[in-house]
């Protein structure tokens, strides 16, 4: 018997994972850019903390697709 506390995270049917190599790309590159774009902040670098946010952005793009039918209900 299941437990119902995981219920919500475990895999509906009929979902398939998108690309999950790409996935696990993009969140670690999610945690880099980040951490690259709150340091170039802090220093003062502005042109390097608004290329760093960019693919940020651009790989919370990535993971978010990968979920959209988890995000959408």
């Amino acid at each position: 018997m299941a437990s119902t506390a995981l219920a919500p995270f475990a895999p509906r049917r009929g979902t398939v994972r998108r690309i999950p190599k790409a996935n696990r790309a993009a969140k670690v590159a999610m945690l880099g850019s980040l951490a690259a774009s709150l340091y170039f902040a802090a220093t003062g670098n502005r042109r390097a903390h608004v290329w760093t946010g960019g693919v940020f952005v651009a790989c919370l793009g990535v993971h978010l697709w990968n979920h959209r039918d988890r995000i959408a209900d």
